[in-house]
């Protein structure tokens, strides 16, 4: 019997381990938000990418890391004709995404007394160092910032959840632009970035 309760300890022991290195990678993912919303906080015209008017709006800005602040990614982009979407990624100082928060702003498609009530659907995506996606969560916030299930029937926005570009490192942003806009020789060779279905893996927060 003294085998068992060896291998039950060691099995504590193990989850211990795993709930303390999950911890540790957390608190690096907040400290990295807190670092990126600083900077995107602080914005500046020194940005790479475009900014492109109707029929619909899109917008790429990417602020490369500098030594005093993180490289940062924010794209905005028109979901049909009644909600636009925020979607902004942090990076770690190697180059590797480290967070992705999208917000997307309509009023409530819902029939009843809340309709055309502004509201928000919000994403938050966290990635281990390893590019692994740790955690999704999800949520429709109403104009009083209460919390909805993203299905839920009373607050609904009038778009789609659509995929959202997954830019696992810096490099990735690169190479959209290069795509986009060209290289020093006229050149823009094909990349595309993968696509994340947060939504189809969203829980509430």
């Amino acid at each position: 019997m003294r085998h068992v309760s060896y291998l039950a300890v060691l099995l504590t022991l193990m989850a211990t381990f795993a709930a303390l290195a999950g911890d540790g990678v957390m608190t690096e993912i907040a400290s990295a938000r807190q670092a990126c919303a600083k900077a995107l906080h602080a914005g500046g015209e020194d940005w790479l990418g475009w900014q492109r008017g109707g029929p619909g709006y899109d917008a790429f800005h990417y602020w490369r890391a500098d030594g005093k602040k993180p490289a940062i990614l924010s794209i905005t982009r028109q979901l049909g004709e009644m909600a636009r979407e925020e979607i902004n990624y942090c990076f770690r100082a190697d180059g590797k995404l480290v967070f992705i928060q999208t917000l997307t702003s309509a009023g409530n498609a819902a029939e009843g007394r809340d309709h055309g009530r502004p509201l928000s659907r919000e994403g938050k995506i966290y990635l281990g160092p390893d590019g692994t996606v740790l955690k999704v969560t999800g949520v429709i916030l109403d104009d009083r910032q209460r919390p909805h299930a993203l299905g839920n029937a009373q607050w609904i926005v009038p778009a789609i959840c659509e995929e959202l570009p997954l830019y696992a490192t810096t490099e990735e942003v690169e190479r959209t632009l290069t795509a986009e806009l060209g290289d020093a020789y006229g050149a823009r060779p094909a990349f595309k970035p993968v696509a994340l279905d947060w939504c189809g893996k969203a829980v509430m927060p």
